[in-house]
């Protein structure tokens, strides 16, 4: 009788205890502000923040605070370091004891020019709560200056001084109350289109600046006829048939779309009719 006294008392007191380590770090949570410092022992306890070299915390920033959804909430925060700072998009429990999944969204470091590589990592918000995530890599183009089966250059060489080739790539996410989805893209695209943006990123007012109807139609046809679609509009049959890389082959090639090329057709097809 004792034992299952106590036994029902550890269960009581472990789900209390539960219980308001879950509304301790919701309550603290909801009580930030978009942009605000969390406060350091929160940030060490729930967002890995540590101690720098100055013995001081590396500041962590709340950015973005989705809706509780169950146990769950969407979070976007960054944790500085000393030479620039890291963003995630995390997706935890509201007791803090978990992250479902997490996204590094954000890379800034200062970089000391003796690597042949420079890394950045970079995040803006986009239409229909969709997030892009921006990849930049910055390469030294001439291989001999690079210590052979190393990471790093030659003695006397700079990065600074050396002329480099820089390749970018993107990633999509879009956010829902307790959702992250990854939108499709096709980021191998082939190099001789004319408007191969349309299948490697999410194009905005900017991309499209200065294009006629015309053009625009042209842009638009071109996602689908890098998929092999034969076109029924004469003046389209001629206009690709010029095209070394175009094969006709098939009569739909909607399923082969990716999200960012469904998502970009709609969005120039509505351009068009605007003009």
């Amino acid at each position: 009788m004792l034992l299952r006294f106590s036994l029902l008392l550890v269960f009581i007191l472990t789900g209390t205890y539960q219980l308001k380590g879950q509304s301790d770090f919701l309550d603290r949570l909801m009580r930030l502000e978009t942009d605000d410092k969390i406060p350091d022992d929160f940030a060490e306890a729930y967002f890995g923040a540590k101690k720098n070299y100055y013995g001081e915390y590396d500041p962590v920033y709340l950015r973005y605070r989705g809706r509780p959804c169950g146990d769950y909430i969407l979070l976007i925060y960054t944790r500085g370091h000393l030479v620039g700072s890291r963003g995630y998009l995390a997706k935890v429990k509201t007791d803090g004891s978990k992250r479902f999944k997490s996204w590094l969204l954000e890379d800034i470091s200062d970089h000391d020019g003796s690597n042949p590589t420079s890394r950045s990592v970079s995040y803006k918000w986009l239409r229909d709560s969709i997030i892009q995530i921006s990849h930049s890599t910055e390469t030294v183009r001439d291989t001999s200056k690079i210590e052979p089966g190393k990471d790093w250059l030659k003695p006397g060489e700079s990065f600074w001084d050396l002329e480099t080739v820089t390749t970018n790539r993107h990633q999509y996410l879009t956010l829902g109350d307790c959702s992250i989805s990854r939108l499709s893209i096709k980021n191998n695209a082939l190099e001789e289109r004319k408007y191969r943006m349309a299948s490697v990123k999410l194009l905005n007012h900017e991309d499209i600046r200065g294009l006629s109807k015309a053009e625009l139609r042209l842009m638009r046809n071109e996602i689908f006829a890098a998929y092999g679609y034969q076109f029924k509009s004469p003046a389209l049959r001629e206009y690709f048939s010029e095209m070394s890389w175009y094969s006709p082959l098939h009569d739909d090639v909607t399923d082969q779309l990716t999200d960012i090329e469904r998502i970009n057709a709609q969005w120039l097809l509505l351009r068009e009719k605007r003009q």
